[in-house]
């Protein structure tokens, strides 16, 4: 069974990383080497030197490298030339200092400034006005105004004629009382023996009532009423006197030639002719700068050819790492079948099929990183073919930036010389245009006062123009009110015209009234005609009602007949039912049988009420038909009493119309007279205004001479603003002179300091050599102390698994020795 067996002794971990540092410090030296090479440049070349030193840090001997950089001798030339323009500068900047050191000891001289200019307090405004308020008038004198007059009064009252009126009809005395006969009422019922058999007796009801015929035929007595009345012509030709009505009024001419003074306008002013001719100095400015050749090309043709990408390699490279790899595969293969069967894994089962399969995809895996790492060869040599012909164009681009930097240093040189000496020019040229704006100011500010001399006298024009316009508009108003005088005499004619017409038409209307009146009289008399034949009509539809009632008090009666025998049938039933639903409840059995007694005796009460308030209705309706005829003979009567108050009242109407006639004449009158009031009072109201108009205008005057007054000092403090802004502008730009003259020195010495320095030319860069992994040592000294332990562990369980079998079995036998090997069956 193989044994015990020893478990692998544990692997030598620390000589294995002392191997590791030692491949990794010599694989380090190498890259050293591979990134120090020799550079030729056309500009120069770069070199390295070796040494051995010793590490202070370690104490052990180690390798140092110096970098020595040598340029062309025509580079090497322009950087000395170069170096000493820089010192020559430096010198220049340095022999300064005593200009700058003597400006800077000399302090602000603010004494030779201009002064500033102030503003002195501006002169108090005008602002008081005279008061003309006291000399308003702001009272009218009133007119005297009729309010009104004396004249005849309406006829108010029209003779009564309420005695006629038939204002009662006699009352006929109703029966409006029954007795009740609540005394006859039986309240409680005899008990009686409860049977609990009946007989329904349902073939005793009486279902049917016989029917009596109803009267449905009345004479309805349409053929006497009257339709139709005559009718009177109406006069409907009026008078209207419109021949006589003044429609037109005098006009009055109104001057509307005004005097507009248009020629004493001032429309233009002295113009100054202003200096805009400017020295613009533009010759003086430089406007071309040397141009330096550019190098705009790059040589390339002795640079190394476009590398291609050889497949080829990559395939043989990949092909050899694939057949150095098999029969490692091959190995891991049978030692994994070996240790699987160790393990207990017989050939095609589940475990064995997994572990295979994990295996497979593992050496997969490996192979494909073997195809991946040929790539990466592959794709290395392609980039050290493609590295050395970017060095090269490096190479050339390098060496065109050096020339073209040249070119450009001496461009900006020449650039800053023409710009200082046009900054000289532009300096110049704000000078001399700065003196030209203020003259132009000064001959702006003659001109404005020019201006607000012509705005004068062109306002004294506007007033007299303004008077003339308001003396014209009062003679206008004038004649305007002659035009209202005239119009209101055409208004009292029309109106006297207008009293005829209503005159006239008041008479012809009263005769249309007599006419209308006779039309209602026709109108009643056919109305009492038509009121005769609807009382014959209805006193026979109330005999005809009376007929139908005694044949519905004769059904009535039929009906009750047989409801009391179908009731005493009922009652019957219920005796016999109450008796059945004895047996189950007794008490209430006899409390239904009393008070169906009582009910009985109530319903024989009832109906012996109810034919005694049948024959009360009977009598009412009687009654009833001989107030309704009473009510007929006093309607007609106040029909008359009606007729003759209408005479009367339309006697009074007319009365009434011929007061209102002369009321419309006084009216009139009064009206005239408070019309002359008003236009007096008008006449006194215009006086007032124009008075007040002139205190307006005199207002007026005060307060344009005030805001006069005020625009002249207005106008001035805008003038003292403007020289003491002037005088301001020069103090400031006398400062900044002096404080550019402070500075000059020092700006010229900064400006040579901070120049152009000279660059250093820089070497072309390089593909430096990557840096590849070293043997991992220890973590193949890990693998095949795990792979020992492996084995060692595959022994033990097997081991393990052949005791454990042995001791089930031998269980199995001490439990049940006769099912073990087959006895007792």
């Amino acid at each position: 069974m193989g044994g015990k067996g020893r478990a692998p002794a544990a692997p030598d971990y620390v000589g294995a990383a002392q191997q590791q540092a030692a491949a990794s410090r010599e694989l380090t030296n190498v890259q050293n080497f591979a990134n120090r090479p020799t550079i030729n440049t056309p500009f120069g070349s770069q070199s390295w030197q070796t040494g051995s030193t010793v590490d202070p840090a370690t104490g052990q001997t180690v390798t140092s490298w110096t970098q020595n950089n040598t340029l062309a001798p025509e580079l090497q030339q322009a950087l000395g030339a170069q170096i000493g323009l820089q010192n020559e500068r430096s010198q220049l900047a340095s022999d300064f200092m005593g200009r700058v050191e003597q400006e800077y000891q000399r302090p602000f001289d603010w004494q030779s400034l201009p002064q500033m200019a102030g503003l002195d307090q501006t002169t108090s405004l005008n602002t008081q006005v005279a008061d003309y308020t006291p000399a308003l008038r702001t009272d009218v004198a009133q007119q005297g105004v009729v309010g009104g007059f004396n004249f005849g009064g309406p006829q108010m009252g029209v003779a009564s004629f309420n005695e006629a009126i038939q204002g009662g009809v006699p009352q006929y005395g109703l029966q409006t009382s029954f007795d009740p006969m609540m005394s006859s009422l039986r309240t409680n019922t005899q008990q009686s023996p409860v049977s609990t058999s009946f007989d329904p007796m349902t073939g005793g009801v009486q279902r049917g009532v016989q029917n009596l015929d109803v009267n449905r035929q009345f004479n309805p007595m349409t053929q006497g009423i009257t339709s139709s009345l005559q009718n009177t012509s109406v006069d409907t030709g009026f008078t209207p006197m419109n021949n006589n009505i003044r429609s037109s009024v005098p006009n009055i001419a109104v001057d509307t030639q005004f005097d507009p003074m248009a020629n004493d306008i001032r429309r233009s002013v002295q113009n100054f002719n202003l200096d805009a001719r400017f020295t613009p100095m533009i010759g003086d400015l430089s406007r071309g700068v040397q141009r330096e050749s550019l190098q705009r090309g790059l040589n390339m043709g002795d640079n190394p050819a476009l590398p291609q990408f050889d497949s080829s390699y990559r395939d043989t490279v990949a092909q050899s790492l694939i057949e150095r790899m098999q029969p490692v595969h091959e190995r891991q293969q049978q030692q994994l079948e070996t240790q699987l069967a160790n393990q207990g894994f017989t050939v095609g089962s589940e475990g064995y099929t997994r572990a295979l399969a994990d295996l497979q995809a593992r050496q997969a895996a490996e192979r494909y990183n073997a195809l991946d790492t040929a790539g990466n060869e592959a794709q290395r040599l392609f980039n050290m073919g493609m590295g050395a012909r970017q060095q090269a164009f490096q190479e050339d681009v390098t060496g065109g930036q050096f020339s073209n930097a040249a070119a450009q240093q001496a461009f900006q040189q020449g650039l800053s010389a023409n710009q200082f000496q046009n900054q000289a020019t532009q300096q110049a040229f704000q000078q001399d245009m700065a003196a030209r704006q203020a003259a132009n100011q000064t001959l702006g500010q003659q001109f404005g006062q020019n201006i607000q001399s012509a705005n004068f006298g062109n306002q004294a024009i506007q007033q007299a123009f303004n008077q003339n316009v308001a003396a014209r508009q009062a003679a206008n108003q004038a004649r305007g009110q002659q035009f209202v005088q005239n119009l209101q005499s055409a208004n009292f004619a029309n109106q006297a015209l207008q009293q005829g017409f209503q005159q006239d038409m008041a008479a012809r209307q009263a005769a249309n009234q007599a006419r209308g009146q006779q039309f209602g009289q026709n109108l009643q008399t056919a109305n009492f005609g038509n009121q005769a034949l609807q009382q014959a009509f209805q006193q026979d539809l109330a005999a005809r009602q009376a007929a139908n009632q005694a044949t519905g008090q004769q059904f009535g009666q039929n009906l009750q007949a047989a409801n009391f025998g179908n009731a005493a049938l009922q009652q019957a039933y219920q005796q016999a039912l109450g008796a059945t639903q004895a047996a189950n409840a007794a008490r209430g059995q006899e409390f239904q049988q009393n008070l169906a007694g009582n009910q009985f005796a109530n319903q024989a009460i009832s109906q012996g009420f109810q034919q005694n308030m049948a024959a009360d209705q009977a009598s009412n309706a009687a009654l009833n038909a001989q107030f309704q005829q009473g009510l007929s003979a006093g309607q007609f009567g106040n029909a008359a009493a009606n007729q003759a108050f209408q005479q009367n009242l339309g006697a009074a109407q007319f009365g009434n119309q011929a007061q209102q006639q002369l009321f419309g004449q006084n009216l009139s009158q009064a009206d005239l007279a408070n019309r002359a009031a008003a236009q007096a009072f008008s006449q006194d109201l215009a006086a007032n205004q124009f008075n007040n108009q002139a205190l307006g205008q005199a207002s007026a005057l005060d307060l344009a001479r005030m805001q006069a007054q005020n625009n002249a000092l207005a106008q001035q403090q805008s003038l003292n603003q403007s020289f003491a802004d002037q005088q301001n502008r020069l103090r400031q730009q006398a400062i900044a002179e002096q404080m550019q003259r402070r500075g000059m020195s020092l700006n010229e010495m900064n400006a040579l300091l901070s120049g152009q320095q000279v660059a250093m030319p820089q070497m072309p860069s390089f593909v430096s050599a990557g840096r590849a992994e070293t043997p991992n040592i220890l973590g193949a000294t890990q693998m095949g102390y795990d792979a020992a332990l492996g084995a060692y562990n595959a022994q033990q369980a097997a081991g393990a698994n052949m005791l454990g079998g042995l001791f089930s079995l031998g269980s199995a036998a001490m439990g049940n020795p006769a099912g073990l090997f087959g006895f007792g069956r």
